[in-house]
């Protein structure tokens, strides 16, 4: 059938079914193909469990227990089956570990709910500082504070981190990936810096600042459409640019020089921990938890002079 249809090709990409198909289908075109073609009929496989109720029972009529998604999009009633939206169930797919049995509920579709309004509040608040940006007002990367070079840095972590999950179809881990790097490196912390310099005695905003918080989230938005195309399009349309016009082109800042340096020994140890995820291992793990009070008293004095140069993000960087 691949081999005759236009726009097709032999073998298939990729085989997707669920476990009961070990023994069935998977098999059967494989010995089939094999015979006849003398090779598989797939490049690759992916099988996946099944979606149980709230409670990890087997959704049936008789017991009652079948979760509608689309009740879970439009809802019932404001109590007892709020409306979630298309977004925050697509959240959900792709938070779970599809290799296995998943429950599903509005008990888990509350919580993608928190996630999902935590992540819009975070592209509303780039969006809001972003409405006067002109890329004329850009900074060369070599005068750029050591801190927005350390956030460009892990920007292009971040970005390559979720290039490679999604190569191997790790999409719950691309969801845990951006939580890491929204809530944390973002929101509670370079957002919480770099307000001194967006608010206090600015009158334009500074040009460095505007240049990262556009790539944070154009880069964001992108890696976010596939699973939250509703939220992807919104901030879409509210850009103050056109897309290609939101940031001039650079060479990757991995190829530039990689991390930014930095001269004082307990941010050198803090650099480590954010981004080396070595660090985390069994021999530096008894020296990282000495040295963490350290650290965050660290950061708390460094915050009020709005020169922080970490992030609490610790995993997920492998």
């Amino acid at each position: 059938m691949l081999g005759k249809r236009n726009g097709l090709h032999f073998p298939a990409d990729l085989y997707l079914e669920g476990t009961d198909q070990q023994r069935g289908w998977f098999q059967s075109s494989l010995l089939t193909s094999i015979a006849i073609n003398g090779r598989a009929p797939y490049i690759g496989v992916i099988v996946h469990a099944f979606v149980l109720d709230e409670k990890g029972l087997k959704m049936s009529k008789s017991l009652g227990n079948i979760v509608d998604p689309y009740t879970l999009i439009r809802g019932k009633n404001q109590k007892k089956a709020p409306a979630f939206g298309a977004d925050v169930l697509r959240l959900w797919a792709s938070s779970v570990d599809y290799t296995n049995d998943v429950m599903i509920g509005p008990q888990a579709q509350h919580q993608m709910s928190d996630i999902y309004r935590k992540l819009r509040g975070a592209l509303r608040y780039l969006l809001g500082n972003l409405h006067d940006w002109r890329t004329d007002d850009s900074v060369p990367y070599d005068d750029l504070p050591r801190i927005d070079k350390h956030a460009l840095f892990q920007l292009e972590i971040f970005m390559k981190n979720i290039m490679e999950r999604d190569e191997n179809y790790q999409f719950f881990k691309i969801f845990q990936i951006i939580q890491c790097f929204v809530f944390l490196d973002l929101s509670n912390f370079y957002f919480d810096v770099a307000k001194d310099r967006l608010y206090v005695g600015a009158v334009a905003l500074p040009g460095e600042v505007a240049e990262l918080l556009a790539r944070q989230l154009l880069s964001i938005s992108r890696v976010i459409s596939p699973i939250l195309p509703h939220l992807a399009e919104d901030v879409w349309q509210n850009l103050s640019l056109p897309p290609w016009k939101m940031v001039p082109q650079r060479d990757s800042f991995l190829k530039r020089g990689g991390r930014p340096r930095m001269k004082n020994g307990l941010l050198h140890l803090m650099k480590r921990s954010i981004f080396g995820a070595k660090f985390l291992r069994r021999k530096y793990f008894s020296l990282w938890r000495k040295y963490w009070l350290q650290i965050l008293r660290l950061l708390q004095s460094e915050k009020s002079k709005g020169r922080r140069s970490g992030s609490v993000c610790r995993e997920l960087r492998a």
